[in-house]
């Protein structure tokens, strides 16, 4: 994967994950927009910081 692509994936996510905090899009939404972004930039791990609520 080019630098390119990697950031170019980067922001797509961090867009997604804005509209999940939102509530613009649910959790399902999410998760399956994500697994056809890994898909589409070929990523097979995804390590994700999980937000512990208080």
């Amino acid at each position: 994967m080019t630098n390119e692509a990697l950031i170019e994936y980067s922001m797509q996510l961090g867009m997604l994950r804005i509209l999940l905090n939102a509530k613009a899009i649910s959790d399902k939404e999410y998760s399956l927009i994500k697994r056809r972004l890994m898909q589409d930039y070929e990523i097979y791990h995804h390590f994700e910081k999980i937000d512990e609520k208080p």
